[in-house]
């Protein structure tokens, strides 16, 4: 059994195919003031894993599936505070101590941080439309989830999902107590948004949304990911 640390912070990061960024990605963690990085990697070809060990990372090599990779990372993971971060986001420094504030109140069970996505008008615009949406208990991965580990094991971890695995796995927080939402801002690529158009990735974003509420399973939510973006 993995002996765990009180009060430290394992910061996990999905990867697949993420060789030009995992390396800052990681070294900002740990100027964050995250304890330990895992990365949890999909079988890339591209350098992330060599990349991701000499910035400080310990490696995983997990099935494709955000979901699947996101647990694997957190079981290795050494210590009680869980911190889910992507490649191509940029944590704000101090982080870790914003964390460990929140979570010294029992009531907290996790919670995000505020994000931007850079200076552009829709950047700006995707950041206001992101803070309103939280005050209605709506976030994602890109703005970075953190939880205490006896949450996670409660809730049994992210879903098998391959879309919207993070709201599930939110919602599912909620239900046990309340989520903290802190600033300094994480920095998100807007590239999902602005590749392929910004009009098709709104449009999308909408379609999805609506389905899972709808409760459409998220497989067949994936396909129709796909097929319209």
């Amino acid at each position: 059994m993995v002996a765990r640390s009180s009060g430290a912070i394992s910061v996990v990061i999905p990867t697949l195919r993420e060789g030009p960024t995992i390396a800052r990605a990681v070294r900002r963690a740990l100027e964050a003031g995250a304890d330990e990085v895992v990365v949890s990697d999909a079988g890339s070809r591209d350098g992330t894993v060599d990349n991701a060990k000499a910035a400080g990372a310990v490696v995983i090599q997990e099935a494709q599936g955000r979901g699947p990779q996101l647990n694997a990372g957190a079981a290795i993971a050494q210590h009680e505070t869980l911190w889910f971060v992507h490649a191509d986001a940029q944590v704000p420094l101090g982080g870790a101590d914003a964390i460990r504030r929140a979570l010294a109140d029992p009531a907290y069970v996790g919670g995000n941080f505020r994000i931007r996505f850079g200076a552009s008008t829709n950047g700006r615009f995707l950041a206001a439309f992101y803070h309103v949406i939280r005050q209605a208990r709506t976030f994602y991965g890109d703005s970075a989830i953190f939880c205490r580990r006896s949450a996670f094991e409660t809730v049994g971890g992210f879903p098998p999902y391959p879309i919207m695995e993070d709201l599930k796995f939110v919602h599912a927080l909620y239900r046990l107590g309340k989520m903290a939402y802190l600033e300094p801002s994480v920095y998100a690529s807007p590239r999902r948004w602005e590749e392929g158009g910004v009009a098709q990735a709104w449009a999308s974003w909408l379609v999805i949304q609506t389905l899972y509420y709808a409760r459409v399973p998220p497989p067949k939510l994936a396909a129709l990911y796909r097929h319209i973006r």
